[in-house]
């Protein structure tokens, strides 16, 4: 009998160029790694945007490393050759891989999976949001108004040379490039379609986390109201200084949690409308958060840009609390209004009549919270995402194999 080949085992690299600041992203990144690892023969190559800019004028280099790093192309390459890799899941690569590990990929003929994990390739700034709204003057090959508004960092030079680079990944035909996309939601998939990449090569998974044990402590049904996340514009602050201005509290707090640029200005609104419950406690080690899940009733996601994903959530259905959100992004593929949490339209007097119902909801939020719970578990869990993100791997692979 003919001995038939086993196939090679499938060898991923994941690409990932960190940002000056660890945020949400890089977080799921790692998550993602230290689980792949358990599966798949996985490493990862990452680039660092503060050792870049630590070289010797590395600030004034950056506009051209965007578009091709030289130094980290040559190390990719070098990688590639050693590791023989099937597959290159890319993740990010602004502002120091830059966008040459595309065409690097194409000339080695390795197949590239996209990870999305905002709306970067058709704005500037990742967001789809400016000045308090979202925004959609943007196109492929047309980022006028980005210039105009200086939409990365605020500087028109950092802006020229991402919407530089932004124009020489679309030059690349992402359509045909890219063999599949990874989108988080499916609100995020259908933003992806608009800007024009192909919608049968977008692929939904959502991201996990495991829920570890229940938390020691139910909500209270008269506890505090908790944001923790970073203080930027699209995280919807404001509207939320502004409902809690417009119910009656009857003396329960509104804390949160986090620091950000926005820090200042919400410090003058609490002022000015001379909220007494407000309390700004700044940036909190991780290590200190459960002190504040634990006097938590329930949590709030006031968001005003559409959320690609909403990990708060899951993180607040691991405690057992429920979520209050807008009605944008991915919240209302999440969230089921009246079991797991509560859905609001992103106006200071609907945001203020549904937190009204949260904050009168007493116990029912231990009863959300455990339903929130149950989703997290059932819907969430890390074997339907290894079981989802392997179906991708298998068409991507198959489909390399036939081309």
């Amino acid at each position: 009998m003919n001995h038939v080949p086993s196939p090679p085992p499938l060898r991923v690299l994941q690409i990932f160029n960190r940002y000056l600041e660890f945020g949400g992203e890089e977080g799921s990144v790692e998550r993602i790694a230290t689980l792949l690892r358990q599966y798949f023969e996985m490493e990862t190559f990452y680039g660092s945007t503060k050792d870049q800019l630590a070289r010797p004028f590395g600030k004034w280099r950056m506009a051209g490393w965007m578009v091709r790093n030289s130094h980290v192309i040559d190390d990719l390459r070098r990688t590639q050759e050693r590791g023989n890799f099937s597959i290159w899941q890319i993740h990010n690569v602004f502002p120091a891989i830059s966008i040459a590990a595309y065409e690097l990929a194409i000339e080695l003929r390795v197949p590239i999976i996209q990870y999305l994990h905002n709306y970067r390739f058709g704005c500037a700034a990742g967001t789809h949001f400016r000045d308090g709204a979202p925004c959609h003057d943007c196109k492929p090959g047309h980022s006028l108004p980005a210039l105009r508004h200086r939409c990365w960092r605020g500087s028109l030079p950092a802006t020229f040379a991402m919407t530089r680079a932004l124009d020489c990944f679309w030059k690349l035909d992402p359509a045909t490039a890219i063999h599949a996309y990874i989108a988080i939601s499916e609100e995020q998939k259908k933003q992806h379609i608009a800007i024009g990449f192909p919608a049968e090569r977008i692929h939904v998974v959502p991201h996990f986390l495991d829920a570890d044990s229940p938390p020691a402590h139910s909500p209270p049904p008269d506890g505090d109201v908790l944001f923790l996340g970073r203080l930027v514009p699209e995280k919807g602050l404001d509207l939320l200084i502004e409902a809690w201005a417009r119910v009656q509290a009857h003396g329960r707090k509104l804390r949160i949690v986090g620091d950000g640029p926005e820090m200042n200005a919400l410090r003058g609104k609490i002022s000015a409308l001379g909220l007494k419950g407000v309390i700004l406690e700044g940036f909190v080690p991780r290590e200190r958060h459960d002190e504040f899940w634990r006097g938590a009733s329930f949590f709030v996601a006031p968001s005003v840009w559409h959320e690609p994903f909403g990990m708060v959530v899951l993180e607040a259905w691991r405690q057992e609390r429920p979520v209050l959100a807008t009605r944008l992004g991915s919240f209302p593929e999440m969230i089921r209004h009246g079991e797991t949490g509560w859905l609001a339209e992103p106006t200071p007097e609907a945001f203020a009549l549904t937190l009204q119902e949260a904050l009168d909801a007493g116990d029912s939020c231990a009863a959300f919270g455990q339903a929130g719970r149950r989703e997290l578990i059932e819907k969430f869990n890390a074997k339907r995402w290894v079981e989802n993100i392997a179906a991708v791997y298998k068409k991507v692979a198959g489909s390399s194999c036939r081309s």
